[in-house]
């Protein structure tokens, strides 16, 4: 099998759990707050990332390397990322964070010229804002018909930046470090800062003493064992697998299988209504993504 479909079939594996995500976190959400679920699902997968390592069974050699750049690109994310997108959850739903997921090419292509300064051509450039035109067409339909809250769009909007500057950086970092690496430098930056952040609100709200409990919970422990397993294990494994073999706007292409699961997801499995706007505004966003990525390769090629 040749390095690119290896790199396909990487990305296709990411982008399918990413796209599920949505609907375990709003199952998870249902009894835990936000910091606390993302806290427990981080710990859980660096504890079985830890293990891997320690048997031999990842390889993992970080010494000699400079791994606080690694650092430094997982506050983007998962941090800021995982920050962003759960509060997002916890205010909106899964179906609409599927929607604006689908920007994060747009803001991909953004990033990638403010800092690899690659260059948008004018047509690329009319497609960058028709994805953003579907965006805010969403906000504003939402705003008069529903009259939902602002916040939610915006905690989804910041999660769509963190991770363009993720997948912007996590190219460049791949040239010093395996896939393996940098997922387990992600994972266990995050453990560290949302286990630090959910102790000292547990702590200052007097819950201290329950903050495992909800591990004895079936309902939460298999959402959390997808979110932990399946999504900060394999999905980041295969992302950074998928970076070292395929461009970082290739990559990007496949968000949007993940914005189709997680609209699907919502609509079946938690009864989220969707009003024709929000295909209207999805069918937008996901040609101007779709325009983006075609010149930007026809270029490249050229």
């Amino acid at each position: 099998m040749s390095e690119k479909c290896i790199g396909y079939l990487a990305a296709i594996t990411a982008t399918t759990i990413f796209g599920l995500t949505f609907l375990f976190s709003k199952m998870a959400l249902v009894l835990v707050t936000p910091v606390h679920l993302v806290a427990l699902r981080f710990l859980c997968s660096s504890a079985v990332l830890c293990v891997l390592v320690v048997l031999g069974i990842i390889p993992v050699h970080l010494k000699g390397k400079n791994w606080g750049a690694l650092v430094r690109l997982s506050l983007f994310q998962p941090v800021a990322y995982f920050t962003f997108e759960t509060y997002g959850l916890f205010y909106g739903t899964s179906s609409e964070a599927g929607l604006f997921v689908a920007l994060i090419p747009v803001s991909t292509a953004i990033v990638s010229g403010l800092l690899l300064h690659e260059s948008v051509s004018r047509r690329q450039g009319c497609f960058l804002a028709c994805s953003v035109c579907g965006a805010i067409f969403i906000v504003l339909m939402d705003g008069l018909v529903l009259e939902s809250a602002l916040i939610s769009k915006v905690f989804f909007l910041l999660a769509v930046i963190s991770a363009s500057f993720f997948t912007v950086g996590s190219r460049k970092q791949s040239v010093y470090f395996t896939p393996w690496e940098i997922t387990f430098v992600m994972s266990l930056t995050a453990a560290v800062v949302f286990n630090l952040w959910a102790v000292v609100v547990a702590w200052c709200g007097g819950n201290l003493q329950g903050y495992f409990m909800p591990l004895a919970n079936l309902d939460f422990l298999l959402p959390l064992l997808f979110l932990s397993v399946a999504a900060s294990m394999v999905a980041f494994f295969c992302t950074n697998l998928a970076l070292t073999k395929i461009p970082a706007y290739r990559y990007a292409v496949f968000d949007n299988a993940s914005t189709i699961i997680s609209i699907l997801a919502g609509v079946f499995f938690l009864e989220e209504r969707l009003y024709w706007y929000h295909w209207v505004g999805a069918a937008i966003i996901l040609l101007g993504v779709w325009g983006t990525n075609y010149f930007h390769g026809r270029e490249e090629k050229s």
